[in-house]
């Protein structure tokens, strides 16, 4: 039993590792006020799959960028995602609302492939409750879906597994009792 047990916690990750490897950042694009840049640079699409650590939204509103993220497997989009970037204050906003410091080396990509366009104006900057007393917040960056869903891989695939194990798990209880219960008997 413990064979099986070890071998589904094994075998379910790998199964489910593949879709998730083929998956990479295929193009970032920086929009402003007067145009729109594309990055396909290697390192940089690199780079863009760990943006930095969540953190608190700035103190205030502040000029920025808004980023079309594409993801496919090199010849397919999978999907898009939308971010805004704060660069004065070095941060991402996503679509959800999250905030995010962006590391160095993200920081001195999005700063290379802004630099020829003027940044939008801080008012329009999602993220921030609205100046007016009483007013409702307004929606984090961009709320449309991508084509292919958000939801990791990996949340399914460890869901899967942990379901997986405890039945098992149950399956080897409910054999023990049946055991001892022929042997007493």
């Amino acid at each position: 039993m413990r064979r099986i047990v070890l071998i589904a916690v094994l075998l379910v990750p790998l199964a489910a590792a593949p879709p998730a490897l083929c998956k990479e950042v295929m193009s970032v694009t920086a929009c402003g006020s007067d145009g729109c840049s594309t990055s396909k640079d290697a390192g940089f699409l690199r780079a863009m799959t760990d943006v930095g650590p969540p953190t608190d939204a700035p103190a205030q509103p502040a000029a920025f960028y808004r980023l079309r993220i594409t993801v496919g497997d090199g010849d397919e989009i999978a999907g898009r995602d939308r971010l805004s970037w704060v660069p004065s204050a070095g941060v991402l906003l996503t679509r959800d609302g999250t905030w995010i410091a962006a590391r160095a080396e993200i920081r001195a990509g999005l700063d290379a492939l802004t630099r020829s366009h003027k940044a939008l104006p801080a008012r329009r900057l999602d993220g921030f409750p609205a100046a007016a007393a009483g007013a409702a917040p307004q929606a984090p960056a961009d709320t449309a879906a991508s084509a292919s869903g958000d939801a990791p891989i990996w949340i399914p695939a460890t869901a899967a597994a942990a379901l997986l194990i405890a039945g098992l798990l149950m399956l080897r209880r409910s054999g023990d009792r049946r055991r001892r219960a022929l042997g007493a008997g």
